[in-house]
């Protein structure tokens, strides 16, 4: 994994590098110190190659560990090169915060990139499954865009958000087809259902597994849509996908996983 890693930042020289969930198996170590040493296998790279870093948490980070998400942040602000922040945190979510980059003249933002816990499993309700983003989190970015655009003369500031699990409406653009279809998909909370890339839609990259977004949605992407600045997301969690498709004009990409066998996971 580490071999791999180095070779792709030789290849795309980086300008920053999000690690966008299960950066670290939990269930894999146990004990505070073996996640410490697990960050740092990864970390230790980006740092002596002196890229930024941000990271958002996914499901597998705290999972079944005494490593907690705030001290797997203390490790991660531990490195020079990470720039990522403990931003607004609510309930079990850490971790969700901006990175505004301003223009090279200084004279206002150029860009924006929202990091966003999305959680773990869904214990919100009775429905089980994965996690959504909360309402809470929404209305902090809802207020944080709105402050920005004023902050940018009224103009909606283009961003790209970062986030592990992939939102609900990622169904909505592929299309149903008839089980017996070759490379369709099973819906991740409805097996009787099959999907695969609509021709009629922007696609790109391979669907080689089902989505798995949260079973409930609190509104998220809506309020993505209504706010008009995020042009692209990025999530972690499946991971075999590597594709895009659009949206309502966004983006939705999912980044495929660098582990083979160890610790690091998706990058």
């Amino acid at each position: 994994t580490k071999d791999y890693i180095e070779k792709t930042l030789d290849k795309i020289n980086p300008d920053l590098i999000v690690l966008t969930g299960d950066n670290i198996s939990g269930y894999d170590v146990h004990e505070k110190e073996d996640a410490e040493k697990a960050i740092r296998e990864f970390m230790d790279i980006f740092e002596a190659r002196e890229i930024p870093v941000a990271a958002v948490f996914g499901n597998h980070d705290d999972e079944e560990t005494k490593s907690t998400k705030e001290h797997q942040l203390s490790v991660y602000e531990s490195y020079d090169c990470y720039i990522g922040e403990k931003g607004f945190c609510i309930k079990d979510r850490v971790g969700t915060y901006n990175l505004p980059i301003m223009k090279s003249d200084g004279s206002g933002y150029g860009f924006n990139l929202w990091l966003t816990d999305s959680g773990t499993y869904n214990t919100e309700n009775d429905y089980g499954g994965y996690a959504c983003v909360y309402k809470e989190q929404i209305e902090w970015y809802k207020d944080t865009a709105e402050k920005l655009k004023k902050e940018n003369g009224g103009k909606v500031v283009p961003s790209i958000n970062f986030q592990h699990i992939i939102v609900p409406e990622i169904y909505d653009v592929l299309k149903k087809v008839d089980s017996k279809k070759p490379y369709a998909i099973p819906h991740i909370y409805n097996e009787d259902e099959y999907y695969m890339f609509d021709p009629e839609q922007v696609n790109y990259g391979k669907l080689n597994e089902k989505p798995c977004p949260g079973y409930y949605n609190d509104g998220q992407f809506d309020a993505l849509v209504e706010t008009g600045d995020v042009l692209a997301m990025f999530t972690g969690h499946d991971h075999t996908n590597a594709f895009g498709v659009r949206n309502q004009n966004i983006d939705i990409y999912t980044s495929p996983m660098t582990r083979y066998k160890g610790v690091a996971y998706t990058t």
